[in-house]
């Protein structure tokens, strides 16, 4: 029998995240170095190469595979083989033992799913107003709410996000491409 009493955590110096293994602690450092990888399509930038590719799929790549029940695309065949898993067919693999609740795919999810709503485990704590997240992400997101802070600028027409999610929707929305092409107008009539 294996266990898992032993094993040491290691812990991000900068932010307090947990990691089980020295590869997932370093590949965790990668989003403090500072280094961003930009896409040579939009504006926005990585600090994962792998955050970066799935970007380019899931975003400026031609979407070959197509969902038969609602349409919607996928450039990846694995990709819309798991929206049909877990949108379709109705299968929910791990079933939480306290409520009805159950996740299509991901383990982790219905372990985060006791801790933060049958154990109340939300160990990220806002000074500010003293609210609790599940994760450190969640947090850092949140406290941007008390401080205003924008920190996504559109490369193109100068709006800010408190979200990279909002900058992103922006970038693919109508409303950008109106304001991009107003602003092209403006600049060719002086």
């Amino acid at each position: 029998m294996i266990c898992h009493a032993n094993i040491k955590e290691l812990v991000c110096t900068i932010c307090g995240i947990q990691k089980a293994t020295r590869t997932e602690l370093r590949n965790h450092m990668i989003i403090h170095s500072g280094k961003k990888l930009s896409c040579k399509f939009c504006p926005l930038k990585f600090a994962r190469g792998n955050s970066l590719k799935q970007h380019v799929r899931a975003v400026h790549q031609e979407k070959k595979y197509c969902c038969t029940k609602c349409n919607k695309a996928f450039t990846l065949y694995e990709s819309l083989r798991y929206h049909l898993l877990l949108v379709h067919s109705g299968k929910r693999r791990y079933a939480c033992s306290k409520c009805p609740k159950r996740y299509t795919n991901y383990l982790h999810d219905l372990k985060n799913h006791v801790n933060v709503v049958h154990k109340g485990v939300k160990d990220n704590y806002c000074d500010t107003c003293k609210k609790s997240f599940l994760t450190a992400s969640i947090l850092r997101s949140h406290l941007l709410t008390h401080t205003g802070e924008k920190p996504h600028k559109c490369k193109e027409c100068g709006k800010r996000f408190s979200k990279r999610s909002n900058l992103l929707k922006h970038f693919q929305s109508k409303s950008h491409l109106k304001s991009k092409s107003e602003g092209k107008a403006k600049r060719s009539s002086k």
